[in-house]
């Protein structure tokens, strides 16, 4: 049995893998390892589980585990399986977000040959630097082995495999002869503070996942701008696609500050995002660094951004 255990964590790995492959095309895609004690009524288990987590759209992703609980004393045993768990409000409260799970497989020596567990609790996102995340995770858990009940305590490592918002595969698809727009005075611009903030940052180099003044991705720039006058926002372009209120997609009826959401691969998802200034421009952190660019099918460069305009929203305090 030992044997086929490892046959499991093998064909988790092969899944995480093929499955980050082959929807690389959704945002938010990632394979990772969770970890976690469970602390039960009779006993202590420890967990081990490859992970492949989906954030289709919105506050929300779905998780897909394969692994193992092994029991300590008094019992003897491993629980082999698999699982799936629910994260909500992801980006809606700050760093937390709400799990809920269900998981179910096989046991050997004392364990149940057939076990099922369900949870719920708290995640809390303790890093992310570019594709790399780390969470800690605690739960309400309920186990069928032994009908035991109890606190799990974990972590939960991360790395994105697929496109991330702003990541330079998505915009290295965008034509790169057309050299970026700086020809912005600041000074003459009598905005919010929020884009004055933005075009501050012209000229940062691009970096995935960064949302300092030493780099931005795209929603790494729209969430510092905000953040600089005290508005708080999701992290992902897919949240911050989310946030606030809808616009009608007119640049007639765009105001200075408002997030504009554009679908740079398949399909109307919104992948990246950025901020409009007024005059029919807006200002993004492309793979090529903070920049402005026109919203218009008459400029190059703005033509390949005004075909994948999916959308605009207004933050209000």
């Amino acid at each position: 049995m030992r044997s086929t255990g490892r046959y499991l964590l093998y064909a988790g790995l092969f899944m995480a893998l093929t499955l980050g492959e082959g929807v690389s095309k959704a945002e938010g895609q990632e394979v990772g390892v969770r970890v976690g004690r469970f602390f039960s009524d009779s006993s202590d288990l420890n967990g081990l589980f490859l992970t492949v987590t989906r954030s289709p759209s919105g506050p929300w992703a779905v998780g897909f585990s394969l692994g193992r609980w092994k029991l300590r004393s008094p019992d003897r045993g491993t629980l082999y399986g698999a699982g799936a768990d629910l994260q909500l409000l992801r980006g809606m409260l700050g760093s937390f977000y709400l799990l809920a799970g269900v998981e179910g497989g096989i046991g050997t020596r004392d364990a149940s040959t057939v076990w099922g567990s369900w949870s719920g609790g708290l995640g809390w996102t303790v890093l992310q630097a570019g594709p790399l995340g780390l969470a800690i995770e605690g739960r309400y858990r309920s186990l069928s082995q032994g009908s035991r009940q109890g606190i799990e305590i974990g972590g939960h490592i991360t790395i994105g495999v697929g496109r991330s918002d702003g990541s330079p595969r998505e915009e290295s698809a965008s034509p790169q002869t057309v050299p970026r727009r700086r020809d912005v005075d600041i000074g003459a611009v009598g905005w919010s503070g929020v884009v004055k903030t933005a075009l501050a940052a012209m000229g940062t180099p691009y970096q995935w996942g960064g949302s300092t003044a030493n780099g931005f991705d795209c929603s790494g720039l729209v969430q510092y701008a905000y953040a600089e006058h005290g508005i708080r926002l999701p992290r992902r372009s897919v949240d911050q696609a989310a946030s606030g209120v809808a616009v009608e997609r007119d640049i007639g009826r765009l105001q200075p500050g408002d997030i504009l959401t554009f679908a740079t691969g398949d399909g109307n998802r919104a992948s990246h995002v950025g901020l409009f200034i007024g005059e029919g421009r807006f200002i993004h952190s492309a793979s090529t660094g903070v920049q402005v660019s026109q919203l218009t099918p008459d400029d190059p460069y703005g033509a390949w951004w005004f075909r994948r305009w999916v959308g605009a929203r207004r933050i209000r305090r």
